[in-house]
């Protein structure tokens, strides 16, 4: 089995995200639908937290790791842990958290009002999100084909995908890939997958040697 440290699992901004990052942001929330949202927007804030130079002290990092443990009621850090075991939870895990927590608030607390418009405008394509499922061949004429088959014929869009995607991690999902920030996608698919009403079929793109169709399943616009 791969180390899920090697693995990687989704990237932000050229940032990697690993498996092993993704398995533990879902023990912290528990929310399993929510787990690749929550990590493309917080490797998002951390970026550009760091680009910006701030950090958590140590001084910080143990602050925010007391008020986690006073929250939980717990009398000493020992009976704190023991309230986390039982999440499968640890002190490294809590200083993880808190330390995001912390680096993320410096990078909000920065951005005053007079500063939003021009971080905004710089960074806007990093606030748009599209929930997507692809189609990948290697044939243009059978991602026309496929397309037709698609938006003329019917055919179901899951179906399609399970038979013809060569895309194996998303295939035996029905080719869906979730959800992905506008600034990651290819250049030229940006615009017709962001202008798409949820639920439309657009394509077929060719991108690397490979002709995607796309289902748009829902896009959040970035809104100031």
């Amino acid at each position: 089995m791969s180390d899920l440290k090697n693995v990687i699992a989704l990237k932000v901004n050229d940032t990697p995200v690993t498996l092993d990052q993704l398995l533990w942001r879902m023990k912290v929330s528990g929310d399993l639908q929510e787990v690749l949202k929550a990590a493309a927007r917080e490797m998002v804030v951390l970026e550009a937290a760091r680009k910006e130079g701030f950090t958590a002290s140590d001084k910080e990092i143990g602050d925010a790791v007391a008020a986690v443990y006073a929250s939980l009621g717990a009398a000493s850090e020992a009976q704190a842990l023991e309230a986390l075991k039982a999440s499968g939870l640890g002190k490294d895990d809590v200083k993880r958290y808190v330390e995001s927590i912390v680096i993320a608030r410096k990078l909000k607390d920065s951005i005053t009002r007079d500063r939003v418009p021009g971080y905004y405008k710089e960074h806007w394509e990093e606030f748009e999100v599209a929930e997507l499922s692809e189609i990948a061949v290697m044939d243009d004429s059978l991602a026309r084909e496929l397309f037709t088959q698609l938006t003329e014929e019917g055919a179901d869009f899951e179906e399609i995908a399970e038979k013809h995607s060569i895309l194996e991690e998303s295939r035996a999902n029905g080719g869906y890939t979730g959800e992905q920030i506008r600034a990651d996608l290819p250049q030229e698919v940006r615009e017709p997958i962001f202008s798409a009403t949820p639920g439309s079929i657009v394509g077929p793109f060719k991108v690397e040697k490979k002709h995607f169709i796309v289902q748009v399943e829902d896009v959040t616009k970035a809104e100031l």
